[in-house]
């Protein structure tokens, strides 16, 4: 019985009306009693986050050979310290360096595009896993319960719980913790670069970070309200559709 509590406890994360807040115990919860399930693929996993940040780290570097063009070659501007083995080929040569330089973009941006693609093929397909996995687990459980328990639930909903709801398993085991990785350190890579580069800039645009905080959170607030309206909702229409679904040749059969 505590598995399926567990499971449907998704459903009443965004129904705290005090404050609208999502309740970290749960949450943490939630992760406590499915973490089990990433035993399985942890090999798979760890690969995928360092394809991940491979990726990120080659749309990091990808704009300093763009730098090097525009600055040092067509520009013509001195070479910093760190890149003044560059300048013979600059003074002798720099179409050499161009051509290679331009290469270099092709092979970051080639690279970039495979990491990305590895990462997310092996995300996708852990999670449909561990999604199956999940499933099954709640399947053999509602046979567990009591026919007390049966007799008190409507069938609709527990329908919807072993699909839609666990679908949602997916997103908040793989995809939640996939996208917040890429945007962090995403985040940080540029940050750092910009710092290195010029950091008074860097603070300009850092500075915009508050406002799209702020403006996260108003919205946010809204769509966890809208959500939890809508997985309500749907839940009443699978177990009315359920209901007459289940009764219909019983009413055909004495309409006639």
């Amino acid at each position: 019985m505590k598995f399926f509590e567990d499971l449907s406890m998704l459903r009443k994360m965004g129904k705290k009306k005090e404050k609208n807040k999502i309740d970290s115990r749960v949450f943490f919860r939630v992760y406590r009693v499915f973490g089990r399930h990433y035993k399985p693929y942890i090999k798979v996993l760890v690969s995928s986050y360092m394809c991940l940040f491979l990726s990120i780290g080659m749309a990091v570097l990808e704009p300093w050979p763009l730098k090097i063009i525009l600055d040092y070659i067509i520009l013509g501007e001195p070479m910093p310290a760190m890149l003044s083995f560059l300048e013979p080929i600059v003074l002798i040569e720099p179409k050499l360096l161009l051509a290679f330089m331009a290469l270099m973009i092709i092979v970051l941006a080639t690279l970039g595009s495979i990491f990305s693609y590895i990462n997310k093929f092996w995300v996708s397909s852990t999670g449909d896993r561990i999604n199956a996995d999940i499933r099954e687990r709640t399947f053999a459980q509602l046979q567990r319960l009591s026919l007390s328990f049966h007799d008190s639930s409507r069938s609709g909903n527990l329908i919807y719980l072993l699909t839609s709801d666990n679908d949602r398993m997916k997103n908040l085991l793989i995809k939640f913790p996939q996208d917040f990785s890429q945007y962090l350190f995403t985040y940080l890579g540029y940050s750092i670069m910009l710092m290195l580069l010029d950091w008074k800039l860097a603070l300009i645009a850092l500075c915009t970070t508050p406002l799209l905080a702020i403006f996260t959170f108003m919205f946010g607030n809204g769509m966890k309200k809208a959500m939890s309206r809508r997985r309500k909702v749907e839940g009443e229409v699978a177990s009315i559709i359920q209901e007459n679904m289940s009764s219909m040749m019983l009413v055909q059969a004495y309409g006639r």
